[in-house]
């Protein structure tokens, strides 16, 4: 399904604390984060999926998950590819700790 398409993304009843966390976390710093029908996926981008249990990234068209892992990989990659403002990701909560 395109990521136009998807619901935006929101907790839902029998979430993990990791999916919760980085909903939280990814909006936090205005990412349209969206969420497919599944209830371990989070797309970033068109092009861009995340799954917070196992802390790993996805993009599309490349082999496999990205070697990086955890929230921190992700918002730089994030910043990296321009869907996301460095000042913005400076000045996130500090309270959200998804790679302990």
């Amino acid at each position: 399904m395109k990521f136009e398409k998807l619901e935006s993304a929101e907790p839902r009843d029998g979430d993990v604390p990791a999916m919760i966390e980085a909903i939280e976390e990814l909006l936090a710093v205005d990412v349209d984060v969206r969420r497919p029908a599944n209830n371990y996926q989070l797309k970033v981008a068109p092009e861009i999926s995340y799954y917070p249990s196992k802390q790993t990234i996805f993009v599309d068209g490349e082999k496999g998950v990205r070697p990086e892992r955890g929230i921190e990989a992700l918002l730089d990659l994030l910043v990296e590819w321009k869907f996301v403002d460095q000042k913005l990701r400076q000045t996130r909560p500090t309270s959200i700790k998804l790679d302990s």
